[in-house]
């Protein structure tokens, strides 16, 4: 949002409302639900950009290392195996488990290189003070795709493995997983520190621009839940201008659909807990 801009809306709520003054040091709260509307810190746009690129390219040389050495060793009688997240996703397609093996993909491999990728595509031009060409469509990618890196759970499923394979021989914690696990606070320190709005901003031309005091204009109004920006309907239809994602007063069915997946995960959560987790055999 430019900073003229005193009009908001609250992202968990849904309330629209003034920010009457903004601090230079500080952050707003929502009136309604206290969710943070608004942050802002005693930091020049060039060294956050500049900050969080290098977290971005540290991160990558990790994921680098994290997929190319061995995630653990095992010795057991007089024999040691190895294996990389290649590996384990290989030995799932040989083993014809087409949909687990997409799934680990998706999750370890895909969807963190894809958000580490993208946001190195808009913040190394950006740090020259170039903006990248589809930047927007680019951005918005990294969004959606951020909610399926799923490292933690990777870390969780690795943990109970070692736990179990550790009663049939010894078992030695390689490169990888300690690589793993140090990206998981490097993922986090860059969705910490990135700063969306400003990101936003330096990425799109497109502003907010309407009148704020108008009731009729008011109505129109709809918070894009992919890049915030408060637009109005009456002039862009039921596109986000700057994102050109589809914004809609209500996501259609949100309440059905939320219901049925409350359900599915409170039924999946009782097995997951009670059944084992996995099976060794051995001779």
């Amino acid at each position: 949002m430019s900073e003229n801009t005193s009009i908001i809306v609250c992202h968990d709520c849904g309330l629209l409302q003034n920010i009457s003054h903004m601090p230079e040091d500080g952050e707003a709260e929502c009136c309604r639900c206290d969710a943070t509307l608004r942050k802002r810190q005693r930091v020049v746009p060039e060294k956050s950009i500049e900050h969080t690129l290098a977290l971005v390219i540290t991160a990558l040389v990790i994921f680098g290392l994290a997929n190319v050495f061995p995630i653990i060793e095992l010795q057991i009688a007089g024999h040691q195996l190895e294996t990389t997240l290649f590996g384990v996703i290989h030995y799932l397609l040989t083993h014809k488990m087409m949909f687990l093996a997409g799934l680990v993909f998706l999750t370890a491999v895909g969807a963190p290189l894809l958000q580490l990728t993208g946001l190195l595509y808009i913040l190394l031009p950006l740090n020259f003070n170039r903006t990248p060409p589809f930047a927007p469509q680019v951005y918005r990618l990294v969004r959606i795709i951020t909610s399926w890196s799923m490292l933690e759970v990777l870390m969780l499923g690795i943990i109970v493995s070692v736990v179990k394979l550790s009663a049939m021989g010894t078992v030695i914690p390689s490169i990888a997983l300690w690589a793993f696990l140090i990206m998981i606070f490097f993922i986090a320190a860059i969705l910490n520190d990135l700063d969306t709005e400003l990101l936003w901003e330096q990425i799109s031309p497109v502003q907010q621009n309407f009148d704020a005091n108008n009731a009729d204009t008011n109505k129109y109004l709809i918070n894009c839940h992919n890049c915030h920006l408060l637009c109005s309907t009456e002039h862009h239809g039921s596109v986000c201008p700057r994102c050109k994602t589809p914004v809609h007063k209500r996501k259609p069915d949100s309440m059905v659909r939320c219901t049925a997946l409350l359900i599915a995960a409170i039924v999946l959560y009782i097995p997951a807990n009670l059944l084992p987790v996995m099976v060794v055999s051995s001779l």
